[in-house]
């Protein structure tokens, strides 16, 4: 017990510690996040991994400025709620598809060679099933995040940028109504990936891992570059240029998407690690605009 004392309160001591280092840090002026924006690694796989940690990026930046958590409690509270409803979806959706499947294979499908068929088609259907729900929980995820937490997540990027230096008049306010534009269009290619996805899944032996493996690359994509477009967005690129950036960085995107997807489906602390994703997206941009030419420009400027 007196052992368990002494560690908690060390504990307690080095988070005062450190708490006090960031509140003496604010009122110099002077901002320590910059230890976070170095270079990205030179190779693919470096790369993926930088992109996969951005969310644990964005909390070291939210534990350096307690002050910036007062932008992440509403946003945290709201994505609880929204990830319930896209579990529910996709419970529903893959329960209703199975049971649909199970009873359409009952009867003369339990015997011989239509037994071998049975097992064959449910495995096809369930990893379809499979698709079709994880298309359908990012597809009401990505629907009711750009509604109700958009414009949280642009609150956040905007408090970093502004606390690496970026003044109010060098950016552009984040539009909602853009937001939901390119919302709706990324959806729109996300049903048109999983239509396709579905008529791959037709194919005998192969097709169905394929269409799964295309579908969950689609979405990690479309994740990545979410979180990516608040940066860029307040530096006022539009969609096409936000796509081809994250297209000339695909391994950080593929990285930072595929922890985002997972993210979605983890209760309580998945909402938190949203939230910081959209803090490190802005770090992670910062590290991608660094070349060897304008290193130190791009770090303190941000374009």
């Amino acid at each position: 017990m007196v052992a368990l004392d002494g560690w908690t309160g060390s504990l307690i001591a080095e988070w005062g510690l450190r708490i006090a280092e960031c509140a003496m840090d604010e009122t110099s002026g002077n901002s320590d996040l910059y230890r976070f924006v170095v270079p990205p690694k030179s190779s693919r796989v470096g790369n993926f991994f930088e992109g996969a940690l951005t969310p644990w990026v964005g909390l070291r930046v939210l534990i350096a400025r307690p002050r910036l958590w007062k932008h992440a409690i509403i946003p945290v509270l709201l994505n609880l709620a929204i990830m319930a409803a896209a579990i529910f979806a996709m419970i529903a959706i893959g329960s209703g598809l199975m049971a649909l499947l199970w009873w359409a294979l009952g009867g003369e499908w339990n015997q011989g060679w239509w037994l071998v068929a049975k097992i064959a088609i449910i495995i096809v259907g369930a990893l379809s099933t499979l698709m079709v729900c994880i298309a359908a929980a990012v597809i009401v995820w990505r629907l009711l995040s750009t509604m109700f937490c958009g414009y949280f997540y642009g609150r956040i990027a905007t408090a970093v940028e502004e606390e690496l230096g970026l003044k109010p008049d060098e950016m552009q306010a984040i539009s909602m109504w853009r937001e939901m534009r390119d919302a709706f269009y990324d959806m729109g290619w996300l049903i048109v990936s999983l239509l396709l996805s579905l008529l791959i899944s037709l194919v005998p032996f192969i097709g169905a891992p394929v269409a799964l493996a295309y579908s969950l690359y689609f979405q990690v994509i479309t994740c990545g570059r979410d979180q990516l477009s608040y940066p860029l967005s307040l530096r006022g690129k539009h969609r096409r240029q936000r796509a081809e950036f994250c297209d000339h960085h695909l391994p950080h995107v593929i990285g930072l998407g595929s922890v985002v997807l997972l993210m979605e489906f983890i209760p309580i602390f998945g909402a938190l690690f949203m939230v910081t994703a959209a803090a490190g997206a802005v770090i992670l941009h910062r590290r991608l605009a660094l070349n060897v030419h304008e290193g130190e420009s791009a770090r303190l400027q941000g374009h």
